[in-house]
This record gives structure tokens, C-alpha cells and sequence, in this order.
């Protein structure tokens, strides 16, 4: 009997998983915690536990183990391994070296080539691509040393430029990974992969193992599915195999073709297609689901068996596209508007959800923005930048503020953000009417004073109502608040990147309330990133390729492109 099976698409993927388990444990339904399930995200892993409570009317149960297969549970891992002779145990295993401090390495790699005019800021967008190269190499388990044969020597003059460039990963990388005793994230993973695969292998475990929701792209994956396909309970569960396709277009298929992945697997697994089975699940396919997966088989079609088309009935399809709208938008927030509008109606229904797949970044945004107008946060799997997070625009903000030296549009932007807190707050409008507007005042804290006394003086001779005594507190709490930083900046002092980054935590601190300011998920993931900066920053270059001969200027610059760009 087949112990590999597939959901079809249309179907849900985490509630048809959940409901057949539900159905078959019903007897016994805390026995559900001897099921291991190997999904291919933490994201998966959430959907599937919702899934669960849902199915079973919110009402709390017994759930299997939930495991990302690309976060494998190591504490779990090395109880289960110890004494097996597994080639690669836990014990052999490198710690991790993280991803920002793989970024500043391989910045500071860059910076240190002699043919590299460009700034740091460029050298960190280019360590970006050059990580994610790496994990692509890791991923496809390639060695990074081939790179070096990667384009010949006859090749032109520019590919070769490119190939030397391309020593730093291929003659540099592995000898600072050694010399700090790390190794990169993807190899880590793949490395966990394969002594789970070994000691699975090894030990024929007899509990439930199901493998679902991945195609078995990384080499290290599939060769787990292989080793839970030959388990005595091992199941895998695939998404969305193609069961219209005939079989001459899946001898067909090319690499670009969204079931090459399947087919590729299979081939790794020496099975069949007609060795993968529908997952029973309790259910209903809905017709309209079939009638679309029929069109979206025959619009995929290789073009080697395009000529089938002909054989086609009429109006074969007028099922799956009669509830299909093609909407033609003038401009690209009118298109985002009308896609959140959607989005908000279909949750008007009941049990209804709805979801924006696109490739633009930007359109995805845009929607995410309308729908705050009726308080909805859009859950964006891309993630966000720091900078579009509440707690980065504030540190960005500030940044501005000391930058421009407290200028009025900037420093107004600061203290007028959510997050400062109301003390500050109190008489702003006074303090924005009678000292900010009007002429542009000096620079720093020296510049707001001279502002003021220019305005008592302005009111008295005028004779009209003096506020300086409701606008003299406020400044001197902003001089309280922001002449630490503004002096690194304002009198050129020689700082170090360390200190400047904590002197503008503080002066954040001081402006929300204290370290509250790091609570919740914005605040937790801006802390985070911060205390690796901080931890990371003996790595940064005191000198910066850049016009500027200024220490402090330099490292606020560096300090300025971080935050943009992490």
C-alpha cells in the first residue's frame, strides 16, 4: 500500500491534514501526540495548529509534534541520536554564525578589495546578495570552491571580473569561517537534515512520521523523504500534484514547469506517479476547485502536446472562469484600493478569508495601507523592513532629528509620533505655534533658546501673552534628551560606532518610556536587531570610503544606512 499521498489544489492543505488525523484518532484522540508532523515552515506549523482548533470547535486537544523541517528541534535531536553511529552528530556540528554578522563580514570583505570604489552602504547590499548566493550553494549542495570554475578563461573580459570578485566566497569565506569556528545557517541546516536522515535510516522508528506541504526541492530534504518513505509509519504528503496531466506531458516537462519539482522528486524517490495516492480526507472537493485544476493542467500543457487543445470540447471551461472578474485599474493605488476593498468585504462572511498573492512588493504595500483604514493588519509573509515598522520609523525619525539639528519640520516629525510619550507632549501645539513657526531658528538646543528669547521679546514689545514660561521646560528637556548625540555630531567628536549607537538608544528611551519602548512585536524585533549591532559592532570600519574625513560623520553615516537598510 502507498505510504505517499497528495491534496489537490483547491483543497485545504492544513485543515484536510488536520480532519483525516482528527478522523482517525477519534477513538483516541491524545494518542494524536505520538504523531510527528515535518511541515516546511514555522509558518506552516502555525496554520496547522490553527487548523486543529478550528476543526475541533476551539475546543483545546492533544496535538502531534509540530517540527519546521528547516528549524530542526536540536535538543530533541541530540537525546534521540546519542550513541547511534550516525557520520555527522550535534557533536560535530559548528555553531551558526547569524545572518547580520555574516552581512558585516562580508561588507568589511569587500571594503578591504582594493577595486572596490564604492561606500560601505553599497559594500552591505552586496554582502546581502553575495548571503543569499551562499545559501543557493548550500541549498543545491554545491561547494563553494567550484566557483572558481564557474566561467572559463576564454570567456569575456567582464565574466572574469565578475569570477575574481567572486573569491571572496570561493577562496576567503571558508577560511573566516574556520578561523571563527562557525559555518553559515543553510549549511547548518542541511548538515541537522542529513543526521536526522542517518539516524532515521539507522533506527526504523515505529511512531507516526509524516512529511507535509514540501516538494523536496533542497537535495538534504529529499533525501529525508526518502528515508521516512522506507519508515515503518512514514508517510509523506504532497501539494497540489497534477492528476489531470496525461503521460506524455509529464515526460515532457521542462524545469520551468511548476510539476518539474514533483517529477524531479520522484525520480530521487524511484517511484511512480501512479504510486502517489489522494489523501481521503473528510472534505468536500468543490466542484468549481475541479474544473479549475482541469484548466490550469491544460494552460500549463508542455508545447511538445499543445496539439491536444484541438481536441478539447466547447465551453469545456466556462465553469471555472464563471465567477472570475477582470478588473482594469488606471493607476496603482486605484488597483490597491479596490483590492483591499474586496478584502474587506470578504470579511464580512463568516469563516471566509481571502489573500494577495503578487510579485509586486510595492502593490502589496499599498494594499496593506488601505486596509488600515478599517484597523486591519495585513499578516505580509515577505516581512518588513525595520524602517516600516512603528518602533524603525521612530528611530529614523530621531535619527533625522539630530541630523538635521533639531530643524523644525524634523524635530516636530520625532516628537510627534505615537510612541513619544505624553509628558512630552503636553504643550507641543504651544510650543510648535509660538517658537517653530515662522523663521527658520539656529541650529541645536543653542538655536531653540535664541528662538525663545527672540519671541519674549517679540511679545513684549507687541504686548501680546508670553508663553516662554510654558516653553522653557520643553526645551530643556529636549537639551536633557538629545545634546548627548547631538554633541557626537555637532563637535565632531571621535566616537566609537558601539557608543554612538547606545547613546541613540538612550536618547529613544528617554523620549517613549524607558525600555517599554521594545514591548511588543515591532519593539521585540527592534530590539533584537539592535543588540546584534551592538554585539557585532567591533567589526565595522573606523574609516569609510567616502568624501567625508570626519570619524563621527562616517560612522553616522554607517550608523544612518543601517537602520535603512536592515
Amino acid at each position: 500500500m502507498s505510504n505517499i499521498f497528495t491534496i489537490p489544489a483547491g483543497i485545504p492543505f492544513a485543515k484536510s491534514l488536520g480532519a483525516k488525523l482528527l478522523e482517525d484518532y477519534k477513538s483516541d484522540p491524545e494518542s494524536l501526540a505520538d504523531i510527528l508532523i515535518l511541515l516546511p515552515t514555522r509558518r506552516a506549523c502555525r496554520t496547522l495548529r490553527e487548523a486543529f482548533l478550528q476543526l475541533n470547535n476551539g475546543t483545546p486537544i492533544m496535538l502531534p509534534a509540530l517540527q519546521a523541517i528547516g528549524d530542526i528541534d536540536e535538543e530533541e535531536l541530540s537525546l534521540s541520536i546519542t550513541g547511534a553511529n550516525t557520520t555527522d552528530t550535534l557533536l560535530d556540528i559548528k555553531p551558526v554564525l547569524p545572518d547580520m554578522q555574516r552581512q558585516i563580514l562580508l561588507a568589511k570583505a569587500i571594503t578591504e578589495r582594493p577595486d572596490f570604489p564604492d561606500g560601505y552602504d553599497q559594500a552591505l547590499r552586496l554582502a546581502k546578495t553575495l548571503g543569499h548566493l551562499l545559501d543557493h550553494i548550500y541549498t543545491e549542495n554545491l561547494d563553494i570552491k567550484d566557483l572558481a570554475n564557474l566561467v572559463p578563461e576564454d570567456f569575456s573580459t567582464h565574466w572574469q571580473i565578475t569570477l575574481n570578485f567572486l573569491k571572496i566566497l570561493s577562496e576567503n569565506w571558508q577560511n573566516i569561517l574556520d578561523k571563527m569556528g562557525v559555518i553559515d545557517a543553510a549549511d547548518r541546516r542541511n548538515r541537522l537534515i542529513n543526521a536526522l536522515s542517518e539516524y532515521w535510516a539507522e533506527t526504523k522508528p515505529d511512531k507516526r512520521i509524516i512529511a507535509a506541504g514540501t516538494t523536496g526541492s533542497i537535495p538534504a530534504v529529499a533525501n529525508l523523504l526518502n528515508t521516512i518513505k522506507n519508515l515503518p509509519n512514514g508517510q509523506i504528503i504532497l501539494p497540489g500534484l497534477d492528476e489531470n496531466i496525461d503521460e506524455q506531458s509529464w515526460n515532457a516537462l521542462s524545469e520551468s514547469h511548476p510539476q518539474y519539482g514533483f517529477k524531479h522528486l520522484f525520480d530521487h524517490l524511484e517511484i511512480k506517479r501512479t504510486d502517489v495516492s489522494q489523501w481521503n480526507t473528510p472534505l468536500t472537493d468543490n466542484d468549481i476547485c475541479q474544473h479549475r485544476r482541469t484548466l490550469a493542467s491544460e494552460l500549463m500543457r508542455p508545447a511538445e502536446t499543445t496539439k491536444h487543445w484541438q481536441e478539447l470540447g466547447e465551453n469545456i471551461f466556462s465553469d471555472a472562469i464563471g465567477n472570475l472578474q477582470l478588473l482594469e485599474c488606471e493607476t496603482p493605488q486605484n488597483e490597491a484600493n479596490i483590492i483591499a476593498a474586496l478584502m474587506r468585504q470578504t470579511l464580512e462572511e463568516d469563516e471566509k478569508t481571502a489573500a494577495l498573492i503578487t510579485p509586486d512588493r510595492n502593490l502589496a504595500k499599498r494594499v496593506a495601507m488601505a486596509c488600515r483604514r478599517w484597523n486591519i493588519e495585513i499578516d505580509d509573509s515577505a516581512g518588513q523592513p525595520l524602517t516600516q515598522t512603528s518602533v524603525g520609523r521612530f528611530l529614523s525619525l530621531t535619527l533625522e532629528a539630530v541630523e538635521n539639528a533639531l530643524s523644525p519640520v524634523s524635530l516636530l516629525a520625532a516628537l510627534k509620533h505615537p510612541l513619544v510619550k505624553q509628558e512630552i507632549k503636553t504643550d507641543l501645539k504651544t510650543f510648535e505655534t509660538f517658537l517653530l513657526r515662522g523663521f527658520k531658528p539656529p541650529k541645536g538646543i543653542d538655536g531653540l533658546n535664541i528662538q525663545l528669547q527672540n519671541y519674549a521679546q517679540k511679545a513684549k514689545e507687541d504686548d501680546k501673552p508670553d508663553h516662554s514660561e510654558t516653553i522653557k521646560p520643553i526645551i530643556k528637556a529636549l537639551s536633557e534628551i538629545f545634546s548627548p548625540l547631538l554633541a557626537m555630531f555637532e563637535e565632531q567628536e571621535k566616537v566609537s560606532f558601539k557608543t554612538l549607537l547606545q547613546t541613540h538608544i538612550t536618547l529613544c528611551e528617554a523620549l517613549h518610556d524607558g525600555d517599554k519602548l521594545w514591548a511588543g512585536e515591532d519593539g521585540n524585533a527592534a530590539s533584537k536587531i539592535l543588540s546584534e549591532l551592538l554585539n557585532h559592532a567591533q567589526n565595522f570600519p573606523d574609516r569609510l570610503r567616502r568624501h567625508h574625513t570626519d570619524f563621527s560623520y562616517e560612522q553616522w553615516f554607517l550608523y544612518r544606512q543601517l537602520i535603512l537598510l536592515l
